[in-house]
């Protein structure tokens, strides 16, 4: 390549610093570090047309990052490259660095400092300026301690004069009295907490004699607590009951959150629900230090336990871990809740409302009585209402809840009948309404 003479200046190289570019003479520190560090310095070269001889010659000293050379240069530009010291143990160096004809000389410093470790389960891990100490992820209000050992590696006495942890989540559980005298091979421990009292990252720095070492945690959340159900003695329910029941927790819960109670019987059941939603299900909250949970505004709630024989099972869930609760609910003979009687124009008529939990209705009975209380002939009269009452369940919604109408015509004067014994049968055995007076 071709440069016109005179469009470059004489070559130049000069050290990155904070306060920006410094032109290199004869020599240049690069600074004085822990024998136990390294050090980076970054140069540029410029006011050359390329760069063709690029080394540096010394203990301790290497190129980190260097252009392929031959490099061009633009006119206004530059060529960067980065030098890498570290020290094999306390001491001066040096190392000659060599630019194309420019040669100077780099200087550093390496003194003894005591070598730091991380100590967990008896193995200990060195660690350098700029890598953390990790505490991982922690629970808030909760703390976990890290070890760190202060080792003097070198055949004379090392001092330590100045250990401190900054950051409001650390703190030391267990710290030597300065200054510290370490002997050869000597070694020396310290404890540091992490106790986050807010959640997400919480960062701090532990300095010994101005060598600083990040901390890096975690603040998370508590873990919500497990839910129990509690319902103390109750081993069995009968249908269509109101029942109470309570959610704790084995301990204070140290946050807030939300949970679900559910109602399940292998079957659907329109009547199976909780009073205050009338649904199948019930959301509640978890109050931090509260060990009952909270149903709205009070610490127990209700469900119905609907009209279905079988096993009902209360499930309680807080993200995604739960306590289930089963109950039997056994079959039952009919349960009659109203039976009423009425004359018409054709003769009698008597109607029921109740509910089968077994829907096995089969036999249907009704005496009818005089005024005089003599039974009136035919009677009793009897009816099968198994095949109906198998067509209408298996028809309607789920549940065992049903209605009846029978018509009864009569011969003469209806007003002579005063009322009607009624018996209904199913695989339980028979249930008998109050008299139903007409």
């Amino acid at each position: 390549m071709f440069f016109p003479s005179g469009l470059f200046a004489q070559l130049g190289v000069f050290a990155v610093e904070e306060t920006g570019e410094r032109a290199i003479r004869a020599q240049y520190s690069v600074g004085s570090i822990a024998a136990t560090d390294t050090l980076t310095a970054t140069f540029r070269v410029r006011n050359t047309p390329a760069v063709t001889v690029l080394s540096v010659a010394g203990s301790g000293f290497s190129l980190s990052s260097a252009p392929l050379l031959p490099q061009a240069v633009n006119q206004d530009g530059f060529v960067e490259f980065s030098v890498r010291f570290a020290p094999t143990g306390p001491g001066q160096y040096s190392a000659a660095l060599r630019v194309n004809t420019f040669t100077a000389f780099l200087l550093a410093t390496a003194v003894a400092v005591a070598n730091v470790y991380v100590e967990a389960d008896g193995a200990r891990s060195p660690i350098n300026p700029g890598q953390p100490i990790a505490f991982g992820a922690l629970e808030r209000d909760r703390s976990t301690t890290r070890a760190v050992v202060l080792e003097n590696a070198g055949s004379q006495p090392l001092t330590v004069s100045a250990i401190s942890v900054s950051g409001a989540s650390y703190r030391f559980s267990a710290a030597p009295v300065l200054p510290l005298t370490l002997g050869a091979g000597e070694t020396s421990r310290l404890e540091i907490t992490f106790e986050p009292r807010a959640i997400g990252l919480r960062e701090g720095s532990l300095t010994v004699d101005g060598r600083r070492f990040g901390l890096t945690g975690t603040g998370v959340e508590p873990s919500l607590p497990r839910p129990r159900i509690a319902l103390p003695g109750v081993l069995a329910v009968e249908s269509g009951k109101q029942i109470t029941f309570a959610v704790r927790f084995d301990e204070a819960p140290r946050t807030s959150g939300k949970g679900v109670v559910r109602l399940s019987l292998g079957k659907q059941d329109p009547g199976l629900i909780f009073t205050s939603t009338s649904s199948p299900s019930v959301e509640f909250s978890i109050v931090e230090g509260e060990r009952l949970a909270r149903f709205g505004s009070r610490t127990e709630a209700v469900f119905q336990t609907g009209t279905t024989a079988g096993n009902l099972v209360l499930t309680a869930e807080v993200a995604g871990v739960a306590d289930q609760l089963s109950l039997l609910v056994p079959g039952v003979a009919v349960v009659i809740d109203t039976a009423k009687g009425a004359r018409t124009a054709a003769g009698l008529e008597v109607q029921i409302t109740g509910f089968d939990n077994t829907r096995t209705v089969s036999q249907l009975s009704f005496s009818f009585i005089d005024r005089a209380g003599r039974p009136v002939n035919p009677s009793p009269i009897r009816y099968d209402g198994t095949a109906g009452f198998k067509t209408y369940f298996d028809a309607q919604a789920p549940g065992g809840l049903f209605s009846l109408k029978a018509a009864f015509p009569v011969s003469g004067d209806p007003s002579q009948i005063d009322a009607v014994d009624v018996e209904i049968l199913n695989r339980e055995g028979v249930a008998r309404a109050e008299r139903v007076r007409f």
